[in-house]
């Protein structure tokens, strides 16, 4: 490579890498080594396991005249060490030490090929390793820097080490800060202090170093060292290659697939362009928020596309340089948005928060300009703690023009995250199918207050009017409490009337007549004789290949559900929950969207979780609250291919024949009007509706307005 070649100015490189999402290989080393002359790495181990990651890039870099220095301590790994205590000195890391550590890896059959191209490469001076003598202790700086033949440099600073466990994809989730000399305001407030840092640790001021930059002759000769670079081609490509096909199986989702004349990887088109391609509504939406200044709420139904608006507002936002923040309600949905902001800007850097991930350091990184901008997705329970707090407030503080995105914003109404709902971004978009809480003023008046108003609403009626929506059949089916539910329950709605006599006009429900509210709607929900009515649904009209999702109330409902289906029908059914952990609820999820079959659900699949290919669901538990039936309705009428409709059916629970207390009958058909509406049988449903409202001489004005949001 000639001198005038190696610039690392020409890079494009992202501001933040994780490990777990991102292959930093081919996303940083690989571009920085083929642009550099000089890369410095300071480690806190350096375990014989990194010698897998010997790799092509690595030795070419060597072999076009780039020097490596590598900076790690006496750990090697603590078994390492122990092994070889007896060669360490207070005053000097004696020859012996080094030598019989490569004499153990040249015996080990998986390293001994890139043991020898390591050997190689101190022999020829090409990579230098010095090793800080700390007593009792390690070196634990982890950063880095490239520099080319101008004096251009690329530094870094993260939690990986230079060892396989830091630096594999698949192993533990590392990150790391990047920042560049060509970018001055930046450069000095970090990048260059890692530099700085890194430079003065090398000259020995921090502590002792020994150095090694050769390997004794006889130990080459004795071992038959080939020190010919150009000789572990082969290996080294195999070993990359290897890695590459581990990265592709685990993570090469939406990744890049073709490579341009510099050898770097270019990005997969995203399925169609935004926003050119948006549907009609979807540009109305958008701009009607461009319109009221980038403030406001989109009130758009379930399954209407409200995500893909507000990724074209993003994608405008941070190809301009700026910063993105997204709030999600659920750890499904914070992946889920990961996916699709991977799949519509793939060139974007990502973070995560919530869901085990803790990307929150992209807020400090936020505060400085970058030529591409940067999104932090983050579940809203995890955005609200006192140290995220913290940096939002130094983040706002900047001249930075952030933009807050927050789904499914009828959550970010609760007192718990109020000291959110008081911060004043300059950008903000809310999504949701119903953004008021009903019964909640208190709520709602903080959600206005950081998203602003409702700009623009599209209802399910009008999805379904442009066919964005599947058309369904609604049937109604109904059962009865049995005599020991009905009982229990009337004693509830005695105890309920009671309380509700002492309580003053304005107050407050009590938590004694909130938890008696509960209670009862419990004993509707989880209604006995559902399951029955479940099981004998699936044995008349389930068929092979089809999707059928099943919403129930309790774990224990659940199971017992679960279990009378594969006794009677045979079918095994699959469980989704919030008891599962996400890895369990994803491959859960994952069967059943390839293979069909029958899923139990209990409230988790309400928000955001796409599965279009339903074709069935039973409703077994729905609360009275309005916004539950439009999120099941929605998730049950997502358009696939081969589906030409959705079928749904609600099963009703009704007094038994001993029953005193026939209240809870309106709210049982209220639902049904609510999830009726639009359906392609209305004539039927409207009928069968009709039916139950003259059998017990009832109407729906006459449902009893306990507080909303107890069922959620």
């Amino acid at each position: 490579m000639t001198e005038s070649n190696r610039d690392l100015s020409n890079l494009n490189l992202p501001t933040y890498v994780k490990t777990r999402r991102d292959n930093v290989v081919d996303i940083l080393y690989r571009p920085c080594l083929v642009n550099s002359s000089k890369y410095v790495r300071g480690a806190g181990y350096f375990r014989s396991s990194v010698y897998s990651l010997m790799t092509a890039d690595v030795l070419q870099f060597c072999i076009d005249g780039g020097k490596i220095i590598l900076l790690t301590s006496t750990e090697w790994g603590r078994e390492d060490f122990d092994r070889l205590r007896k060669s360490y000195d207070e005053n000097k890391l004696s020859e012996e030490f080094y030598l019989s550590e490569l004499e153990s890896l040249l015996l080990d059959e998986k390293l001994a090929d890139p043991t020898r191209m390591l050997i190689a490469l101190v022999h020829s001076g090409r990579l230098e390793i010095k090793i800080g003598v700390l007593r009792g202790s390690i070196y634990h700086e982890k950063k880095g820097y490239f520099e080319d033949d101008h004096g251009n440099v690329v530094a870094f600073d993260g939690s990986g080490n230079e060892s396989w466990s830091g630096l594999q994809v698949n192993h533990q989730a590392n990150s790391f800060n990047v920042s560049w000399s060509w970018n001055p305001t930046d450069w000095r407030t970090r990048g260059l202090e890692w530099k700085n840092d890194l430079d003065d640790t090398l000259k020995g001021n921090d502590f002792p170093l020994e150095s090694i930059n050769t390997v004794n002759p006889q130990f080459i000769q004795k071992w038959e060292i080939e020190t010919n670079l150009d000789s572990y081609q082969q290996q080294a490509n195999k070993r990359q290659q290897k890695l590459k096909v581990k990265w592709d199986e685990v993570y090469r989702k939406h990744r890049p697939t073709e490579v341009n004349e510099k050898g770097l990887e270019l990005f997969q088109k995203p399925p169609f362009d935004i926003p050119e391609d948006l549907h009609d509504h979807q540009k109305r939406g958008l701009k009607c928020w461009r319109e009221a200044g980038g403030k406001g709420i989109l009130e758009y139904a379930t399954g209407s596309g409200k995500t893909i608006i507000a990724i074209a507002a993003i994608k405008e936002h941070v190809d301009a340089g700026n910063n993105a923040i997204v709030l999600v309600p659920s750890e499904h949905l914070l992946f889920q948005w990961h996916e699709e902001i991977e799949k519509f800007i793939p060139h974007a850097t990502i973070g995560m928060l919530g869901g085990g991930e803790k990307d929150d350091e992209m807020l400090n990184e936020m505060r400085y300009p970058r030529k591409k901008g940067t999104i932090l997705i983050s579940i809203i329970h995890s955005f609200r703690t006192e140290k995220v707090q913290r940096k939002l407030t130094r983040l706002l503080g900047t001249e930075q023009k952030m933009f807050l995105v927050v789904d499914e914003c009828h959550r970010i109404g609760a007192p718990s995250y109020s000291e959110i709902c008081q911060k004043e971004l300059p950008l903000v978009l809310g999504l949701s199918a119903t953004p008021d809480v009903e019964g909640r003023p208190e709520y709602n008046e903080r959600i206005r207050n950081l998203l602003g108003s409702t700009l623009d609403e599209y209802t399910l009626k009008d999805a379904l009017k442009d066919g964005h929506l599947s058309p369904f059949e609604y049937h109604v089916h109904t059962t009865h409490l049995t005599t020991n539910e009905q009982q229990e329950y009337d004693e509830l709605r005695s105890k309920m009337k009671k309380a509700l006599v002492m309580l003053k006009i304005g107050e407050p429900l009590t938590e004694h007549l909130e938890a008696l509210i509960y209670k009862s709607r419990g004993i509707i929900r989880g209604a006995e004789n559902k399951i029955p009515k479940a099981v004998e649904l699936l044995k008349s009209e389930f068929q092979m290949g089809q999707h059928w999702l099943i919403y129930c109330d309790s774990e224990s409902m659940m199971n017992e559900l679960a279990n009378r289906i594969k006794k009677v029908t045979g079918i095994n059914p699959r469980n989704y929950w919030s008891g599962m952990n996400r890895f369990e609820r994803k491959s859960e999820l994952d069967f059943f969207k390839r293979n069909g079959g029958v899923m139990i659900a209990i409230k988790c699949l309400d928000e955001g979780v796409d599965v279009p290919a339903i074709s069935h669901g039973i409703v077994l538990s729905s609360s009275k609250t309005k916004r539950e039936w439009i999120q099941r309705r929605g998730r049950l009428l997502r358009k696939s291919e081969g589906k030409d409709k959705s079928v749904i059916h609600d099963v009703l629970a009704l007094p038994s024949s001993s029953g005193e207390e026939l209240s809870f009958v309106a709210d049982e058909v209220k639902r049904a009007q609510e999830f009726s509406e639009s359906c392609i049988n209305s004539i039927t449903v409207t009928y069968d509706i009709a039916r139950i409202c003259r059998e017990y001489n009832i109407n729906t004005d006459e449902a009893v307005d306990d507080k909303e949001e107890l069922d959620e």
